[in-house]
């Protein structure tokens, strides 16, 4: 019994340590997009035209708003459509 025991603290501490490693990693990478983003809005407001980094973040943004729209309407259309179709016709 104590070698089960042993066995699962030995792996909960490897298990927190990886939770650790991996959460300073994404706090990391959430640091440097968001240094990214603010250097993109610099470089418009700057130069008065956005870079190709800028226009491809704007299209990834757009599109992962449309696709959100699309599963909100395809979740719980009724809560967005009228309830009568025919004033649609």
């Amino acid at each position: 019994m104590l070698r089960i025991v042993d066995k699962f603290e030995t792996e909960k501490s490897v298990l927190a340590r990886e939770l650790s490693s991996t959460s300073r990693s994404l706090a990391e990478e959430k640091a440097k997009n968001s240094r990214l983003k603010t250097e993109n809005v610099r470089q418009v407001h700057v130069t008065g035209h956005p870079s190709n980094a800028t226009k491809i973040f704007l299209q990834e943004r757009y599109r992962n708003d449309v696709n959100l729209t699309i599963q909100l309407l395809q979740c719980k259309p009724g809560n967005f459509m009228p309830q009568k179709f025919d004033s649609v016709r």
